[in-house]
């Protein structure tokens, strides 16, 4: 695969996988309007060169609630890995580890907290908290993921109803129930034919 140009990256990828599955990584909310200025965004930010100064020895590194990081980077909640890769948020929580990044695990992961916590190394790993209507089964994952090392809780405040993408509703997900971390696993791949 190119690694260089990641606009041919987002191509090869949606030719590997699965429609659903693409669908589920690529579309934004309702008409995507929001998806398509957040692309725009990015596209616009632009480095600003600063010429002959002394870059022989470069600090990266930044502190986040108390503790040091390599650099400002931390690999954000995004669930159902197991759409994308067998090993699912074990291995982003791997290469997580290897980069010696935070990772936020999903309340909608794939894998098991316990076994995305064997991953760890000594990268700091965080969790997405919904908080569900249910305070005693909220307070038991937190237990849990207290009991696991996880250091962090991002709390997800702006969700207060499932989000609707229709490219998402046209490419159904073929789904293989397993329990996952807090929920049922959903598993997709490429159809052969």
């Amino acid at each position: 695969m190119d690694r260089v140009d990641l606009d041919a990256l987002e191509g090869q990828a949606k030719a590997l996988m699965a429609p659903a599955s693409y669908a589920f990584a690529a579309c934004g909310a309702d008409d995507e309007v929001s998806l398509a200025e957040n692309t725009a965004a990015w596209r616009a930010l632009r480095l600003r060169p600063r010429v002959l100064r002394d870059v022989t020895t470069i600090d990266t590194s930044t502190i986040v609630l108390g503790q040091r990081m390599p650099t400002p980077l931390m690999i954000a909640p995004t669930g159902r890995h197991k759409l994308f890769h067998p090993q699912g948020e074990r291995a982003t929580a791997r290469g997580a580890a290897l980069a010696a990044v935070p990772y936020v695990m999903a309340s909608n992961s794939n894998v098991l907290i316990e076994d995305v916590a064997a991953e760890r190394e000594s990268a700091p790993q965080w969790f997405q908290l919904y908080y569900w209507p249910n305070r005693g089964e909220v307070e038991a994952l937190i237990d849990r993921l207290a009991a696991n090392g996880f250091a962090a809780l991002v709390l997800t405040v702006d969700a207060p109803a499932p989000g609707w993408s229709p490219r998402a509703a046209r490419e159904q997900l073929a789904e293989r129930r397993k329990l996952g971390c807090c929920g049922d696993e959903v598993l997709q791949t490429k159809p052969t034919h």
